[in-house]
């Protein structure tokens, strides 16, 4: 385990060398030492990469194992729709000196949308992991001819204490992190999330070809969550004017959420006026 309060130099933004894995850096400038929650609203990839090096080097197998009870060792569900596994080298004696604090901030390891959705989920959920459906029930008239139950993938994803943390750390990125632009301003309810940027490279795109993929995804609200929303927007670099999450997701993002908070009754009583 790890203190919230473990703190570690992240070096203003200028790229440093993170045991064996060289020119990580953080995307912004003003952060020194700085603590969890700091880390994670301003996405400190330094940060996360020393974190995860420090504590798993002398037992890689331990970060896998762990993976695995985060459900990213299998498809969740929507398997009938082709839903891929999260793509990362399970063998820890094929990984390369890289791998481990480059997986600790998200490179290294591919994951489709609906496993950060579930993820997600799972955080909002009070540590329960759910799989993904789309149909409780169906029904004939009022016959209900076929049902779909709650599948658990995990009952208990971490400790109460541990959610906790992690709760305030993504609403900590709302308010004052790199989602604070679209969300610190919303006085109606609260939201809860986290920005990534990283850069795409496939079957004839190469890393230096300039290609980025930005995401945000955020749960609200915040206290009693009852949505979760994602966005992920594909760019190249000099085709537009940033290629980070918070930029490219975020107008999305604010959108949507706004759309679905304003139409959803529960959460606008009737004013009736008062009798005279």
């Amino acid at each position: 385990g790890m203190s919230p309060d473990k703190v570690y130099e992240t070096h203003d933004g200028n790229p440093v060398k993170v045991g064996p894995a060289e020119n990580i850096r953080d995307s912004h400038r003003g952060d020194h030492e700085i603590a969890l929650k700091r880390a994670v609203a301003g996405s400190s990839n330094v940060y996360f990469a020393e974190a995860i090096y420090q504590h798993y080097k002398d037992n890689p197998e331990r970060y896998v194992k762990f993976l695995g009870t985060l459900g990213l060792d299998k498809v969740v569900g929507l398997d009938q729709m082709g839903t891929a596994a999260p793509l990362y080298e399970r063998n820890t004696k094929k990984w390369s000196t890289h791998t481990l604090p480059n997986m600790g901030y998200g490179y290294a390891i591919e994951l489709p949308p609906i496993h950060t959705l579930t993820l997600y989920n799972a955080v909002a959920n009070r540590g329960r992991m759910v799989a993904p459906r789309l149909i409780s029930e169906v029904r004939r008239g009022e016959t209900v001819v076929d049902r779909f139950p709650t599948r658990v993938i995990n009952e208990r994803i971490c400790s109460d204490q541990t959610l906790m943390v992690v709760r305030e750390c993504l609403e900590e990125t709302a308010r004052t992190g790199t989602a604070k632009q679209f969300f610190r301003d919303t006085l109606s309810f609260r939201v809860a999330g986290k920005t990534g940027t990283a850069k795409f490279a496939q079957s004839g795109i190469k890393y230096s070809d300039g290609y980025y993929l930005g995401t945000m995804v955020v749960y609200f609200p915040a206290d009693n969550p009852k949505y979760t929303v994602m966005t992920s927007i594909f760019t190249r670099r000099g085709r537009g004017t940033t290629v980070y999450g918070a930029g490219l997701a975020g107008p999305v993002e604010r959108e949507i959420v706004n759309y679905i908070y304003y139409r959803d009754e529960d959460w606008h009583q009737n004013l009736t006026p008062s009798e005279k």
